[in-house]
Formats: C-alpha cells, sequence, structure tokens
C-alpha cells in the first residue's frame, strides 16, 4: 500500500481477489490501519493550529528508536548489556520552504500578514545509523530517501532568513534539552543516546545560518566568503581564510549533480558570446542558442532540460548525489583534493569568462577539507555520507 499508494478499495478488491484464489495473504484493511497507527507518535506530543504542525522532538525521537529497536529485535542477542545501554543514534535534521502551492479561501487566526497557504515551510529529520562503539545496531540503507523521513514542523509561512534563524534555534533548544530513551524489548533494555547533524540544508539556508552578506547571500561562498568575480582565481580562492564552523552545515551535496549540470548547460548557451553577464541584443542569442539545446536533448536524449516548473518549484534539471559520493568506497581526500584543485582549473582555463557557481566552488575548493565532517566511517572498510 505504501510503495503503490493504494486507497482503501483499491487494496480490498486486491485482497478479495486474491482470497477467491485461495490466497489469504492480505490482512484484513483494519490491521493496516492499526499498523498505521503504531507508526505515529503519541497523539498528546501533536500541536495543530491551522497555520503549523508541531511534534514534540523528545516524542518524535523516543518514538523513532522504539521502532528502530522493535525492527532490528533478532540483533539484541548479538550485543552485550554494555553495548545496548551505549547506542548513539546518528540523525540528520534540517528545513526548507516550497512556493507556489494551492491557495484557499479561508482566513487564519492571528494573521500577521506573513501567513499564506501558498508557502510551506517544513523542518524535518532522518535517522542515518544507531550503533554502539564497534558494532551496527541500525542503518539507514537509503538516507535520502522520503521513506524514513520524519517531520518536525509544517508552517504556513514564506522561507526568509529571519524565518530560518528562529526555527533553528527553535530546534536547537529542543535537542540541548534531549535526554536518552530506553526501550525494552525481548527482556533486554536498550538505551539510546542522540548525535543531532544540521546537515539537510541548502545554500540559502547555509548563508542565513551563517549570516553571509544578504546583498550576495545566493552568490557568495558562506565558508570564506568569496564573491562571483573571486571564483575564478584559484590561487587566491585556496589562501582565503575559511569559516571553520561553517563546516558542520556540510555540503549540501544533494544538489551537488544538479548544479553541476547547470554550470555547463549556461556555459553552453554563452559559447558564441563568451560573457558571463548577458544584456541587450545578447539575450535574444542566448534564448535562441538555449532554445535549440532543448531541443537537441529532448530528440537526442529524451529529456527535458532546464524548462521552468508549474508554480516556481524550479526546473526539470534533477539528479541525486555526485556518483564519488555514493561509490561506497573509501576516498583518498588528498588525491580527492588535487582532481578537485585541477578540475577548477581547468575550468577556468577553458572558459576565464564564466565564473564558477558558488556551489560548484564549494565542491572542488572545500570537499576535502570537509570530508571528515559529512562521512562516517560504517565499517572499516567503507565510508558512507550521512547528508
Amino acid at each position: 500500500m505504501i510503495d503503490t499508494y493504494l486507497s482503501k478499495s483499491q487494496y480490498i478488491k486486491i485482497q478479495s481477489r486474491n482470497r477467491k484464489r485461495n490466497s489469504n495473504i492480505y490482512p484484513s484493511y483494519h490491521r493496516i490501519l492499526i499498523a498505521k497507527k503504531s507508526c505515529y507518535p503519541m497523539d498528546s506530543s501533536i500541536t495543530v493550529t491551522d497555520t503549523e504542525v508541531d511534534i514534540n522532538l523528545q516524542a518524535l525521537l523516543d518514538h523513532t528508536s522504539k521502532r528502530i529497536v522493535e525492527a532490528n529485535a533478532e540483533k539484541l542477542e548479538t550485543f552485550s548489556d554494555e553495548e545496548l545501554m551505549n547506542i548513539i543514534l546518528t540523525v540528520k535534521w534540517g528545513m526548507d520552504g516550497s512556493t507556489g502551492n494551492s491557495e484557499y479561501n479561508q482566513v487564519f487566526e492571528n494573521d500577521n500578514g506573513l501567513l499564506t497557504d501558498a508557502s510551506v515551510f517544513i523542518t524535518s529529520m532522518v535517522p542515518i545509523e544507531a550503533r554502539s562503539i564497534k558494532k551496527v545496531f541500525f542503518q539507514n540503507p537509503r538516507p535520502s530517501s522520503t521513506r524514513l523521513c520524519r517531520p518536525i514542523r509544517i508552517l504556513f509561512e514564506a522561507e526568509t532568513s529571519e524565518l530560518i534563524i528562529r526555527e533553528r534555534q527553535y530546534i536547537e533548544d529542543q535537542i540541548l534539552s534531549l535526554k536518552p530513551t530506553i526501550v525494552t524489548k525481548h527482556q533486554r533494555t536498550v538505551q539510546i543516546k542522540y548525535c543531532m547533524l544540521f546537515t539537510m540544508v541548502d545554500g540559502k539556508v547555509c548563508s542565513a545560518v551563517t549570516e553571509t552578506s544578504s546583498s550576495q547571500s545566493s552568490s557568495r561562498c558562506y565558508i570564506c566568503q568569496a564573491k562571483p568575480t573571486d571564483m575564478n582565481n584559484i590561487q587566491k580562492v585556496c589562501q582565503r581564510s575559511v569559516n571553520v564552523s561553517s563546516y558542520q552545515f556540510g555540503l549540501s551535496t544533494l544538489h551537488a549533480w544538479i548544479r553541476f549540470l547547470e554550470y555547463f548547460l549556461h556555459v553552453a548557451y554563452r559559447l558564441d558570446l563568451k560573457k558571463w553577464q548577458v544584456r541587450g541584443e545578447d539575450k535574444i542569442k542566448i534564448i535562441e542558442r538555449k532554445k535549440n539545446l532543448q531541443k537537441r536533448f529532448k530528440i537526442e536524449m529524451g529529456m527535458n532540460i532546464d524548462k521552468p516548473r508549474a508554480g516556481g518549484s524550479g526546473t526539470s534539471n534533477d539528479g541525486s548525489i555526485l556518483q564519488v559520493l555514493a561509490s561506497g568506497c573509501q576516498i583518498d581526500t588528498a588525491k580527492f583534493n588535487n582532481y578537485c584543485i585541477e578540475t577548477a582549473q581547468l575550468l577556468v582555463h577553458l572558459y576565464p569568462w564564466y565564473y564558477l557557481p558558488c556551489s560548484v566552488h564549494k565542491i572542488l575548493k572545500f570537499f576535502h577539507t570537509d570530508i571528515g565532517n559529512i562521512i562516517h566511517a560504517s565499517s572499516p572498510d567503507h565510508l558512507r555520507i550521512v547528508i
């Protein structure tokens, strides 16, 4: 039902047809509802108003820990009592906004002029791994999937720097007061403590929480404060001082593949003009070349490239994370650093008239430095990305 989004009538029809063939493999719909209810934290921990939904973080983590222990109960025998009393659950959390949603004819209570159901701001978390010092009790096989993503708070409010800072402080206040969770299963007691990583963030969130200059926050690097006009000077960039505390946010790798694609697309649009900024009649030439490339991508590869989506929810460009991050192989940071710097130098040599975008700059300049903050050892032989 989860993967196929079956309605109640669809599920009952499938169940009925299988029973007629003497194949009683589907539980009753009533049992499905009971199982679904068990996936929710306690009702008392959920607050719902006409403008927000708020779930107490302690209650949500308690419930998540309980479900993890129940789903991995067979592993309890392989852990000593001491190990079970020292389980650390690593959780990533973050926030993002969405615009262009449907607006309805309704009045909000205590409307301050900022409330609108056209905009939604969501804070959520994903459990990554539960382990003792030496053993793994639970590991999320798909940390970038929505399957284990759990909402903490949902607001009808437009994403702004003020809201981002306020929301982060609200969650961090709860993190400071977190207590270990005690779960008993099969006469074994498990104590789970929490490691919360604020890494589910995009460039806008990072710029807001690091107080990067608002005039160029989308294009200025929040790690070294480099402006677009600085980013092609690789030697100068490598010598800039950095805000080490910003490493805690990771590198927003979820959108990295998309940003690299867009970089090469924008370079391709300008190959004839060889200009970063386009004005006047040059815009017409760029639009014509863009349409031609979009047409060729569609005909030759069946891909819709760089087309805006309805409602202002981005473009048709999609992807996941950089393949090197998902390779499952150990990464030699020194060699990868050299590879990144050489790649940046090559791009600047080939296209000196187009400044490296901030997202491309961050990967090529800081990935080797930041890798220790965004990965952790899941076994002695492998490394896994946790953002």
